[in-house]
């Protein structure tokens, strides 16, 4: 039997599949007066960066919204999460909105906020691959990250998220490594018969095992991008420093805010974060003012 051999001896295979899921599409067959951002969640605030990001992005702009949870992103038009649902009545098909579709709606299409695009770069480049490295990678915190994003009911359910979770890491560990090289391309990644028989039987754009993510030099990269960040903030509201909030407010924010609430106190890049005054005190204001937590 399967079951046994998967070591779920007594647990009957066929009582466990079709897994119930809870698609963003099947989910949308209702009723809706308010527009519906679909994310990653535990909670009222998103763990995911970019979940977060659109859920604080709505926030900064006023718009009223109603914010679910889901592990499954299938029924994301790109497959990945998160989605706006935008209000619709019985009987209507459910439009779904994505990243800068999103910022569109918001900005009524014009999207003329566009931020530096070297700030925006150091964000959502090297910001980001130091949030994913010590959130996915070091294990003081990535051992709370799976339980996150997958939480595990049963052995048969645990042998699911895992795998998905080790596709998540090895897409992030790719991303990582093409920042530090500065390569758009990696000139090899590692091939194990396990990682060759997924991708001769399941086909898939996305990577199937980790390659080699560098620390230190992730932590070199962290380190710089804070120490510009900050300088770039000074003593402003805003990280433009104009009156009202911006796009690139919105991801800062985002993974500023989860690496003060996700990553333990002995982390190096937490460590590095509160160095910094300005950032840390941003980030705080942020959070109690548009999504009422304190850190």
């Amino acid at each position: 039997m399967i079951t046994e051999f998967l070591g779920l001896k007594g647990i009957p295979l066929t009582g466990r599949f079709p897994l119930k899921r809870m698609d963003v599409g099947h989910a949308a067959v209702h009723v809706t007066h308010q527009p519906v951002l679909w994310v990653y969640a535990r909670s009222s605030i998103s763990f995911e960066p970019e979940c977060l990001k659109w859920q604080i992005y709505l926030l900064l702009n006023g718009v009223e919204f109603k914010l679910k949870s889901t592990n499954e992103p299938n029924g994301s038009p790109n497959s990945r999460l998160p989605v706006l649902e935008l209000p619709h009545t019985d009987g209507q098909t459910p439009v779904l909105l994505t990243d800068d579709q999103i910022r569109a709606y918001v900005e009524d299409g014009s999207c003329n906020n566009v931020p530096d695009e070297h700030l925006l770069h150091t964000i959502e480049k090297q910001l980001r691959i130091s949030f994913l490295t010590y959130h996915l990678f070091i294990p003081s915190a990535s051992l709370h990250s799976a339980n996150l994003y997958f939480p595990a009911t049963t052995k048969l359910i645990s042998l699911q998220q895992s795998h998905h979770f080790n596709r998540l890491k090895a897409s992030a560990s790719v991303e990582i490594a093409k920042v530090v090289s500065g390569n758009h391309v990696l000139d090899h990644t590692h091939t194990t018969l396990t990682s060759w028989l997924y991708a001769r039987y399941f086909p898939s754009e996305e990577p199937y095992e980790c390659v080699p993510v560098d620390v230190d030099a992730v932590d070199r990269i962290a380190a710089n991008a804070l120490s510009e960040l900050s300088a770039n903030l000074a003593s402003n509201t805003w990280i433009l420093g104009g009156d009202k909030p911006t796009y690139a407010d919105a991801c800062l924010f985002a993974y500023l805010y989860l690496t003060l609430s996700l990553l333990p106190p002995s982390s190096h890049l937490r460590k590095r974060l509160t160095g910094h005054i300005n950032l840390t005190h941003y980030t705080q204001r942020i959070a109690s003012d548009y999504l009422k937590a304190r850190i």
